[in-house]
C-alpha cells in the first residue's frame, strides 16, 4: 500500500511525548523490527516554555545523528487527546504539577 516501508529499508522514527523525545533508526526485517540507533532525551518545552524556532531547532538537533542514514522519517506526537467528529483530535488539558511550574 502507499506509504508502506519495504522490508530492509531504514526509516527514522521520532516519538514526541509529554516528557520524553525518542529518536530511533529502525529497519523492518523478516524477523521483526531491528533498532539500529536509539536516543531518549527530555521533550523540548517540558522544562519551560519555548518559542517555535527553539522547539524545532531542538527537534532537528536530535535528528542529526541519523539524518543522512535513511530516506524517510516518521514523527509521532504522543499526547493524551480526545477524538472528535471525523477523527479530529484535540489535546486534553493536563494539569502541570506545582513542582514543574
Amino acid at each position: 500500500a502507499d506509504g508502506d516501508v519495504p522490508r530492509g529499508e531504514k526509516i527514522i522514527v521520532m516519538d514526541a511525548g509529554g516528557t520524553n523525545l525518542r529518536t530511533a533508526l529502525v529497519r523492518l526485517t523478516p524477523g521483526g523490527l531491528e533498532t539500529l540507533y536509539f536516543s531518549k532525551t527530555a521533550m523540548p518545552g517540558s522544562r519551560g516554555p519555548l518559542m517555535a524556532d527553539e522547539f524545532f531547532t531542538m527537534l532537528a538537533r536530535q535528528l542529526l545523528p541519523v539524518a543522512e542514514r535513511a530516506p524517510r522519517a516518521c514523527l509521532c506526537f504522543s499526547y493524551p487527546c480526545r477524538i472528535g467528529a471525523g477523527a479530529a483530535a484535540s489535546p486534553c488539558v493536563i494539569p502541570v504539577p506545582p513542582s514543574r511550574r
